[in-house]
């Protein structure tokens, strides 16, 4: 059955509409077919394992941690081992409930770290920064877990890849590529200052309330209820623009550059996509060395070091932050 919205909507449209209100109305219709209950959609991981098993899941790991750190001056290898069961428990948690925050992932680094998994562990707090880059105590852990792993000096840090021109490169450009890379620049740099001066939940709060206002308005003004001026449309859209971009800009960023932590020991970087390439550096990567992925070829990854210098390894010794 048409609910009374749609078939208001379809005989506005059907009885000549004029063109800006005919746009208006096909807006709210999708709208509200986009929004509808009871939608069916692909299923979240989080459904397919129940709330009692995940939370039994998490409260085993804490067990584990306490237990870890009541012997760990007694016993420090059952220690060691009881931390790394808590943080392999907590991995589980968080990919078998697809639960991603701050508070999960820095529990996984912190047992992997107290367990002598140095590598895991900066892999949990790159991803823990990831969320929060302004957490001081994930901080403080990455920065106890790169000096254990021997990678302060050769960590990205918050650049990827050739940064550290200071974007010199861009501005030696000239005409319009230039000048759009340094627009780029300056948008990529503000964005950052705002993901990491306001957090992401309440940016997408303030987009989700323009979002809701905009429509809502429209619909009021469709039913002839309320006329909103159009300056209120403009300033409307102005607020969802300047919540939503700085996002946007970082998911655009991530997935065209994102970083990557080498887990494994000693792997060796060739100087192409294949075993048969000759090694690129004299000496194999170190476990927990942070890189910047540029490039994916079948089972091998492109991945450039904090000095700029490229290579390939295989996919199976990186795990991407």
């Amino acid at each position: 059955m048409m609910t009374t919205k749609r078939r208001f909507i379809y005989q506005r449209i059907a009885g000549g509409a004029k063109p800006a209100r005919l746009l208006l109305c096909l807006l709210v219709f999708c709208s509200s077919v986009a929004i509808t209950p009871g939608a069916k959609g692909s299923e979240s991981q989080s459904e397919r394992i129940s709330a009692p098993e995940l939370q039994r899941l998490f409260e085993s790991a804490n067990d584990k941690f306490r237990a870890g750190l009541e012997i760990s001056k007694a016993d420090r290898p059952a220690a060691e081992a009881l931390f790394r069961e808590a943080a392999g428990a907590w991995r589980e948690v968080a990919r078998v409930g697809n639960i991603h925050n701050v508070k999960l992932e820095t529990n996984i680094a912190n047992a992997s770290l107290l367990g002598g998994e140095v590598p895991g562990a900066i892999l949990a707090y790159r991803r823990a920064l990831s969320i929060d880059p302004t957490d001081r105590a994930v901080i403080a852990g990455l920065a106890a877990a790169r000096r254990s792993a021997g990678t302060e000096a050769l960590a990205l840090g918050q650049s990827l890849g050739k940064k550290e021109d200071g974007g010199r490169a861009a501005a030696r450009e000239g005409g319009v590529r230039g000048a759009l890379a340094a627009i780029g620049g300056v948008v990529r740099d503000a964005s950052e200052r705002v993901t990491i001066a306001v957090s992401s939940r309440i940016l997408i709060l303030v987009a989700a309330i323009g979002y809701v206002a905009i429509f809502g308005c429209a619909t009021l003004r469709i039913l002839g209820r309320v006329r909103t001026p159009g300056w209120v449309f403009a300033l409307m859209f102005a607020v969802m623009a300047a919540a939503t971009g700085p996002l946007l800009v970082r998911e655009i960023r991530t997935s065209r550059a994102s970083e990557a932590v080498v887990l494994a020991s000693n792997v060796v970087a060739r100087n192409g996509p294949a075993e048969l390439y000759d090694p690129a550096f004299q000496e194999p990567l170190r476990a927990g060395l942070e890189v910047a992925i540029v490039e994916r070829r079948g089972a091998w990854t492109m991945i450039r070091l904090r000095d700029g210098r490229e290579a390939w390894v295989r996919d199976d010794t990186l795990a991407v932050v």
